[in-house]
């Protein structure tokens, strides 16, 4: 038995340790010439709020130039959300991508439970952004510039992979959240009440018979 649980102890050591790190704002997903019909890629892999983010891919649609798309500083988790920011800058500014990209990545979902959850997709000042989050079913979030946004409730599954069509980058936001807890209330209530009803017509039913 003490043999079993040091096997199952180094194993789980194991997972730990090959688990990817935390999410960090200034680190660095793509790096390189932007020149049409580009591809570069990244092993960057990194958590926020249970999720994997990795296999980064960017392919350079239109424009040019030496640039870098890195994880912005509003990068993060809370106990109820994690957001990843993406930054492009050239020559180390912040600057608008004058271009389209297509940015893809993996989303894998870690410890749950996820059902309920929420995808935020938003937009920085000057981006145009439409994605794609595929899975068993597609979904599509469309943002655009001074910080639009559009929503969806998540219906999570392992692997769920995320195109987004990027004009005019500057920034862009990736939100997981859980809805706010007055939504679980209003549901909650919404059910205590149906539940009482149904338990007043009962009795006035039992009450007649007799």
């Amino acid at each position: 038995m003490k043999l079993l649980m040091a096997i199952v102890s180094v194993m789980a050591a194991g997972v730990a340790l090959a688990s990817p790190a935390a999410c960090v704002p200034g680190t660095e997903i793509v790096s390189g010439t932007f020149t049409t019909g580009a591809v570069l890629t990244s092993s960057l892999a990194c958590t926020e709020y249970n999720l994997t983010f990795e296999n980064f891919s960017l392919t350079v649609v239109s424009g040019s130039g030496d640039w870098t798309l890195s994880t912005g500083p509003a990068t993060g988790s809370t106990s109820a959300s994690g957001k990843l920011e993406f930054d492009f800058t050239e020559m180390g500014f912040e600057e608008v991508f004058p271009g389209e990209v297509l940015l893809s990545y993996d989303m894998n979902f870690g410890t749950g439970p996820y059902a309920g959850e929420e995808l935020s997709l938003q937009a920085g000042p000057l981006t145009e952004v439409i994605e794609h989050v595929c899975a068993a079913n597609c979904v599509t979030l469309t943002a655009q510039g001074d910080f639009g946004s559009d929503t969806v409730q998540l219906s999570p599954a392992p692997g769920d992979s995320v195109l987004l069509d990027v004009t005019d980058g500057d920034r862009l936001y990736q939100t997981v959240f859980t809805p706010e807890p007055a939504t679980f209330v209003l549901a909650g209530c919404g059910v205590l009440g149906i539940g009482l009803v149904g338990f007043v017509r009962r009795r006035a039913r039992a009450t007649r018979r007799f």
